[in-house]
């Protein structure tokens, strides 16, 4: 039975907010930059991946340490930082491109035309 400590929840929820945080604000500076985005947009992405990939990791470690068998207790961690880590850029993508067309009107500048 997987039993979850509550305190582990609130992390990992607090965790998930700050890193749509900094995805929302990744992608308006990456709209805001347009062309030069080029030259931060990947080292900054893959920044975002290993810093919050392994907050996520840790965090789901310990709040996933009470399983007894050892495969789960090692592959559970590692699924559940892959399924944050991907929705919460999904989730600060979005938040960022809708942020933009409400309220900053920053335009897009389309490169393959």
């Amino acid at each position: 039975m997987w039993r979850l400590n509550p305190s582990a929840i609130f992390r990992i929820a607090i965790m998930f907010l700050l890193a749509t945080l900094a995805q929302v604000l990744f992608s308006l500076l990456v709209i805001r930059s347009g062309f030069w985005s080029c030259f931060f947009g990947i080292p900054g992405f893959l920044i975002y991946l290993v810093v919050f990939g392994a907050a996520f990791v840790i965090l789901t470690r310990r709040a996933f340490a009470r399983i007894r068998n050892t495969w789960f207790r090692f592959s559970v961690p590692i699924f559940f930082s892959l399924t944050f880590v991907i929705a919460s850029a999904l989730v600060g993508s979005y938040l960022g491109r809708c942020l933009n067309d409400r309220f900053f009107h920053m335009p897009y500048e389309d490169f393959d035309r």
